[in-house]
């Protein structure tokens, strides 16, 4: 039966439907706290933005201004500095006519090419106070043509009634009247006048939409209130309440404080330039419902883009989860269909080539070696039958062995062969210690005591004696040690050191204590024939490649029992072999001096 498409759609299929739903809220609760972080961050960023654009206006029409004021005062120094023209203006009776005709005309001359190079300025008089001095038009009068000392230093709206050709007809403007003297004698008054369309510039300006600048001027009390001349119109109209807001902070300001007030109604935000020397304040404002609207509009952007990324991740999740889970699904129909017995389901093999894929296929190959298991083991059942007892006689292990050389032991006995008895008893000792190979760990005095019964098989078989000397302290004879972790060397010593001269011969076991590098060293010293640097180094080589390799004879090795120390302790175990041709061979197999590795 050809299962088609088990579990190719989600819509019965709970889990599907929720891990959509998990996966899409993973991905759009931080998205949504990204966004709102992202909106916060622009609108603190904005209002920055608009803070810093008013203080940035303000401050720049503040610098003008100031500008333009040094100018006057520029020109306030040249005209002081002119020794011969006050001293003129002073005591024109101690000219000669020639002179005094010589120095207006220079004095004039003068002032004319201040006025050409100061293209901001639209006069330029000086009033004498001695009425000898003669006029020259339009640059200088004398003082009681119009009443100076009623003037203020800055006069805002202020048109020369004195004049009358009109040739020389002026509007009115903004003009700087002051004091002239010769040392501490005052020989008259210096005016300078500009136009206000270029002196307040920013207050015939179009302004952008919902932005607008404002004069307040500040009298001798303190008191704020509208600036307004002839020609200047302020464009914002500030009530009450919004002066009185200004009013409070006043004397707190410094240039290019920010502000929020109100006026008629609406909302604004502003920053103020001060200009103590004109006694006027700069406000430079803008108008809160069209930054409102801005944020309103970024908000809804904002929004529309969380949305549509919402839509979209749901839309791309539920698309991979379908895809991914179909194949999940077919594998669990199948399972179920299995569960119930029916071996002859096949699951359809998605295209891609995926870990889904390769499952559907194994899941597949699954059931029909499952099928073919059972059919061989119907087969198998009578066969089983038939030769299970005769496995079971046929059985030998290691207890039929100890029994039978325990019998053999005791026929030597009975026939006073003590030698064979002896040695078929330490034959025995020796197989119950190798093939209990469950146990892996023994204490050091078994491992001698098994070494002693091998020394022992040894020393019947051999012609000559074969000493073991073992120098152990008592204290570490109970040392747990892996099994078979000395005898390879004990076997290696006779085959390879001993055997070879055929006499008498000595081996070692002793202890070495590394206190610093937390070593125990179990040593096995021959006194035999050594072998070669090349030989040492070539087994040194062997010994190095980690990869197992098992003794070609089936013994075990010494590459075997550097593995076992590595799976014991740890690779920092290795082990370390000394030889000297004619005088033998040292092994030092290390042991952790503390304790075991866990």
């Amino acid at each position: 039966m050809l299962l088609k498409k088990i579990g190719s759609g989600l819509n019965n299929h709970h889990f599907s439907k929720r891990l959509v739903m998990i996966y899409t809220c993973i991905v759009i609760i931080p998205l949504s706290i990204i966004f709102i972080i992202l909106i916060a961050v622009y609108k603190n960023s904005y209002k920055r933005e608009v803070e810093n654009n008013c203080r940035q206006m303000v401050l720049a029409e503040v610098s003008q201004l100031q500008r333009r004021m040094e100018h006057f005062d520029r020109i306030e120094k040249m005209i002081k500095t002119n020794a011969e023209l006050l001293s003129f203006l002073m005591s024109p009776d101690e000219y000669s006519e020639l002179d005094t005709i010589d120095t207006v005309i220079s004095a004039t001359d003068s002032l004319e090419k201040i006025l050409a190079v100061e293209s901001d300025l639209s006069s330029l008089r000086i009033f004498a106070d001695n009425p000898h001095v003669p006029e020259r038009f339009p640059v200088l009068f004398n003082s009681s043509r119009t009443d100076l000392d009623s003037l203020e230093r800055w006069d805002f709206d202020y048109t020369p009634s004195y004049i009358f050709s009109q040739r020389f007809k002026e509007p009115s403007s903004v003009c700087s009247t002051r004091k002239l003297y010769n040392g501490k004698h005052k020989v008259g008054f210096l005016q300078i006048s500009a136009d206000a369309k270029k002196f307040f510039p920013f207050m015939f300006e179009k302004n952008l939409k919902g932005e607008s600048f404002c004069l307040l001027k500040v009298n001798e009390h303190g008191d704020l209130s509208t600036f307004q001349t002839g020609q200047i119109k302020n464009k914002c109209s500030l009530d009450y309440q919004a002066l009185h807001t200004i009013q409070k902070k006043y004397g707190k300001f410094s240039q290019g404080d920010i502000i929020k007030f109100s006026s008629n109604g609406k909302s604004y935000i502003g920053s103020i330039g001060l200009l103590p020397e004109l006694n006027l304040l700069i406000l430079h404002s803008k108008y809160m419902p069209i930054l409102e609207t801005h944020m309103i509009i970024i908000y809804i952007g904002f929004v529309f883009g969380l949305v549509s990324t919402m839509i979209f991740f749901f839309t791309v999740i539920a698309y991979i989860t379908t895809r991914m889970l179909g194949g999940v699904y077919s594998i669990i129909d199948g399972m179920k269909e299995v569960r119930s017995g029916n071996l002859d389901v096949t699951l359809e093999v998605s295209s891609n080539i995926d870990e889904i894929s390769l499952t559907q296929k194994t899941f597949n190959t699954m059931v029909e070696k499952i099928k073919n298991q059972i059919e061989m083991i119907k087969n198998e059942e009578h066969l089983i039958a038939d030769t299970e007892m005769k496995a079971m006689q046929n059985q030998i292990n290691a207890h039929f062995l100890y029994n039978v050389l325990e019998t053999i032991h005791m026929q030597a006995l009975l026939k006073e062969d003590n030698e064979t008895a002896e040695s078929i008893l330490v034959l025995g000792k020796m197989m119950r210690y190798c093939l209990r190979w469950r146990i892996h760990s023994v204490s050091l005095s078994q491992e001698l005591e098994y070494i002693n019964s091998y020394i022992k098989i040894l020393n019947i078989r051999n012609d000559y004696k074969i000493t073991l000397d073992a120098e152990i302290p008592e204290k570490l004879l109970e040392r747990e040690i892996p099994k078979m972790l000395v005898q390879p060397f004990i076997e290696n010593s006779f085959y390879h050191g001993i055997e070879p001269l055929a006499k008498d011969s000595v081996i070692k076991i002793y202890t070495e204590v590394d206190v610093e590098n937390d070593r125990l060293f179990l040593c096995v010293e021959d006194f035999g024939c050594g072998m070669s640097q090349e030989k040492l180094e070539e087994i040194k080589t062997y010994l190095e490649d980690i990869k197992y390799e098992r003794d070609s004879q089936g013994s075990i090795g010494i590459k075997n029992i550097q593995q076992r120390l590595f799976l014991f302790y740890g690779e920092d175990f290795k082990l370390q072999i000394y030889s000297t041709p004619g005088k033998g061979t040292l092994i030092k197999v290390p042991l952790p001096l503390s304790g075991d590795k866990e």
